[in-house]
């Protein structure tokens, strides 16, 4: 997948990637908040998501996944392991722009904003229920919308289910 450099893009293109993101040619040679590191055209993959939503409002998860852990699970070294690999990650410093004729992405050179965590404790909760509950929440969780265009794509739920256990959508 090319590349591309906000001198690359439309005038009309570029209006809207600086409306949503801020001036970005001058950032070239100074500061910018949300700096871009490159945008690009969608995958296949990723215009089949867009082709069924409203661009501006999307509603949902693309994946959600359920781990269960044991072992100990400390918040901070969590949070702190999410800003480690969103660094190292470009699709966790992602987000879509709408510019006109096209769907970009748009990777920033840092991510400002980290994805949410979410912490509960489920401990008194067991068996059966605990799956009600933990199939419940995610249902909840999917139905949640996000903005494409602004904030992270990605969001974490992490229940303590049990001693040194853990369920992490």
């Amino acid at each position: 997948m090319k590349k591309l450099q906000i001198t690359d893009l439309l005038p009309e293109e570029r209006q809207v990637i600086e409306h949503h993101y801020g001036n970005q040619v001058h950032s070239l040679h100074g500061f910018s908040p949300k700096q871009l590191l490159y945008l690009r055209d969608i995958t296949d993959d990723e215009k089949e998501f867009f082709s069924h939503r409203d661009s501006h409002h999307l509603t949902g998860a693309i994946l959600q996944m359920l781990y269960k852990i044991k072992g100990k699970l400390i918040p901070t070294r969590f949070n702190r392991a999410l800003n480690v690999i969103s660094r190292h990650d470009e699709a966790l410093r992602m987000n879509f722009c709408d510019v006109g004729n096209r769907i970009l992405a748009v990777v920033f050179q840092e991510r400002l904003e980290m994805p949410e965590v979410v912490y509960r404790n489920l401990e008194n909760v067991q068996g059966e229920q605990l799956d009600d509950i933990l199939k419940s929440l995610m249902e909840a969780d999917m139905r949640r919308s996000f903005d494409p265009k602004n904030g992270p794509i990605i969001r974490f739920s992490v229940y303590h289910t049990g001693e040194d256990e853990y369920a992490v959508v």
